[in-house]
């Protein structure tokens, strides 16, 4: 054999060679047990931690990277404003509450007056020693000049006045003891219609300034601090972030032509940069019903004329070790 035809030989196997080993990886590559290979970023949910009503801060308890347990209280909004508005509510509850059991006594003075006329003149008694310290707390509300506890003090001080003028008028006007028992309970019902206005009002004060300690909704990390103690917080404006950092999720896209090899609680195998020698373990838990276009991040440019469909591994990641931001390479063991 020649020389030459000896060299032409020779090119021709390794060109065989060559041939045939493309032809095995693309038919590996296509094959249905080729490794099904995606990248991703890895991505955590975060929660912004925010007022409703926004704010002054007063306390915020956690910094950047601190670990919070679900309940943990993370800010503390001033409440004076709802402080006093809290405690002119409850005293107004007070001065209800008594003129109300007056009225309610007056109600059944006036429906036993017929049988015992001698319990009214108790009942007087009673009710002119309440009247007497309402009226010595009017004097010390304008003294200090307070509108609205003067207000009130006027409010409980007039309601005991009308039970008296009623009790009076009973002793005073037998005959008519029924029109005064009609007036008497018309009087107690409105007192209590007003007593429940005022627990209304205090109960959504109370809720206002339970909304004003915030708590964190779940366990996980702060991420940001995005306020310092004394700045004012706008309503619903992000004071604090915080993320589970124990699980995460990666979301990579797959083309249509592999998309029906994934399914739902599928093992995935992730790989990242930062851990070289490990691997990770998931599972598919989301896979989008719809295509979208390639995200330009994902794919290569030629590619992102595709259509594309979502999918999301979740990951346990109790030592931390992966992070939000990351990218990462996932081989589905799908068939």
């Amino acid at each position: 054999m020649s020389r030459p035809l000896r060299i032409v030989i020779g090119i021709a196997f390794v060109a065989i060679l060559l041939v045939g080993g493309w032809w095995w990886t693309q038919q590996r590559g296509t094959g249905s047990g080729h490794e099904l290979r995606a990248t991703g970023t890895i991505e955590v949910e975060m929660l912004n931690i925010a007022s409703e009503t926004g704010g002054r801060i007063v306390e915020i308890t956690v910094d950047k990277g601190d670990e919070v347990q679900e309940g943990d209280v993370l800010v503390r909004l001033e409440t004076d404003m709802i402080d006093a508005d809290l405690a002119r509510t409850e005293a107004a509850i007070q001065s209800l509450e008594k003129a109300r059991d007056a009225a309610r006594e007056a109600w059944q003075a006036a429906q036993a007056a017929r049988a015992n006329p001698q319990d009214i003149e108790l009942k007087i008694a009673e009710l002119q020693a309440q009247l007497d310290a309402a009226e010595l707390q009017l004097q010390a509300a304008q003294r200090a000049g307070d509108p609205a506890q003067i207000q009130l003090a006027q409010t409980t001080r007039d309601g005991l006045q009308r039970v008296m003028d009623l009790l009076t008028a009973m002793r005073d006007e037998p005959y008519a003891l029924e029109a005064q028992a009609r007036q008497a309970e018309m009087i107690y019902q409105g007192l209590e219609a007003l007593l429940q206005a005022a627990y209304s009002i205090q109960d959504l004060l109370q809720l206002q300034k339970e909304k004003m300690t915030l708590t964190a909704p779940r366990s996980g990390f702060i991420l940001d601090r995005l306020f310092s103690e004394g700045e004012i917080a706008a309503p619903l404006a992000p004071i604090l972030v915080l993320a589970d950092l124990r699980e995460v999720t990666l979301t990579v896209y797959l083309p249509e032509t592999v998309y029906g090899r994934v399914r739902l609680g599928d093992e995935v195998t992730v790989y990242v940069d930062s851990w070289p020698d490990r691997t990770f373990t998931g599972k598919v838990t989301y896979i989008a019903p719809r295509a979208e276009f390639t995200p330009a991040n994902v794919q290569t440019p030629d590619e992102r004329a595709r259509l594309v469909y979502a999918v999301e591994i979740t990951l346990p990641n109790e030592d931390l070790a992966l992070k939000p931001g990351m990218i990462a390479d996932a081989v589905f063991s799908s068939p």
